[in-house]
């Protein structure tokens, strides 16, 4: 299966990336590097978005497991040999499986040279359009309001631009911004893509994208369940402490970390052990369990009346 994931750390050998639903990824270099002379993070940085093809799921128990992705372009081009071991481990023809799951849009073929970890200056006419780097756009937001942002040349294709934005205290995202039907000579793609939403200019991105996702923040931040915390551990010790004062109770709490880029991190306490999920903040509502919710309110009255259920279960458990 083809899926959208956000990097989150970039070691020597792996990057940890978080996929839409949540679920925790591993890129290991030998799966995106062809060229053993390039180092990872040439092509990885915090907050960047990649599609791959999950190859591998590990688990230790029911409660704690991961994929592990396949990114190389030549392998997410053609499926068949893939087709082929996953037809067999399954004990099913081949022509079985889904089209749909290996149709991946983004990997077209393009021999045009690439510029790897550096980007081309570009002229297109937006008030927040710099020629920066990642690293300067985030030490240029580090002091800006929550919800300011930046456009800026991406570093992986002529026929993208990045996003990057402050989507809370020290929560950064870069998104990745495709470019369509761009003339010959014109500055910028006539059609904008992101992930599968369509803007005909930045300034439409603006009104029906990032306005949105920030108002929806501040929906967020401004609830009582809401926890100011930098690092999940915080949160965890809070709750354990709120679960001892009134142990009848299943105390929750919200948060929005910098390791979860454009996520909301709910963690709750059932028994004993604190448990986390992810909430994705899109422009037409929060993303959880595979539905968009809003108000905020609505989505927490959802979980208080379905996290015991079966199905609610289950799918925390995929």
């Amino acid at each position: 299966m083809i899926v959208t994931a956000t990097v989150n750390k970039v070691f020597e050998s792996k990057a940890i990336c978080r996929l839409d639903n949540g679920l925790s990824a591993v890129i290991h270099q030998s799966s995106i590097l062809d060229d053993e002379s390039k180092k990872l993070k040439d092509v990885l940085d915090f907050g960047h978005t990649i599609q791959g093809r999950i190859d591998k799921i590990n688990w230790d128990d029911v409660t704690k497991f991961d994929v592990t992705l396949n990114c190389k372009k030549n392998d997410l081009q053609n499926h068949d040999n893939y087709k082929l071991a996953l037809a067999s481990s399954l004990g099913i023809p081949a022509e079985k499986i889904e089209r749909t799951d290996l149709r991946n849009i983004n990997f077209s073929i393009d021999s045009r040279p690439k510029q790897v970890g550096r980007f081309i200056p570009r002229r297109i006419a937006h008030e927040k359009f710099k020629n920066i780097s990642s690293r300067r756009a985030i030490a240029e937001l580090t002091d800006s309001e929550v919800g300011d942002f930046v456009f800026r040349p991406s570093t992986r294709s002529e026929n993208s631009i990045t996003l990057t934005w402050k989507f809370h205290k020290k929560n950064f995202v870069h998104i990745d911004i495709q470019e369509q039907g761009k003339q010959p000579q014109a500055a910028i793609g006539s059609r904008l893509v992101i992930s599968n939403d369509y803007f005909e200019s930045l300034r439409e991105i603006v009104e029906r994208y990032i306005i949105p996702c920030n108002r929806l923040v501040r929906e967020v931040v401004s609830h009582t369940k809401f926890s100011d915390a930098d690092a999940f551990e915080d949160m965890e010790e809070r709750l354990k402490e709120e679960k001892k004062e009134a142990p009848a109770r299943i105390p929750y709490r919200f948060a929005i970390l910098p390791s979860y880029p454009q996520h909301i991190v709910l963690a709750y306490v059932p028994k004993e052990k604190v448990l986390k999920e992810f909430i994705k903040v899109r422009p037409k509502g929060f993303y959880f369990h595979e539905q968009n919710q809003a108000p905020f309110q609505m989505l927490i009255n959802w979980f208080k009346d379905n996290w015991r259920t079966h199905d609610y279960q289950r799918h925390f458990k995929r």
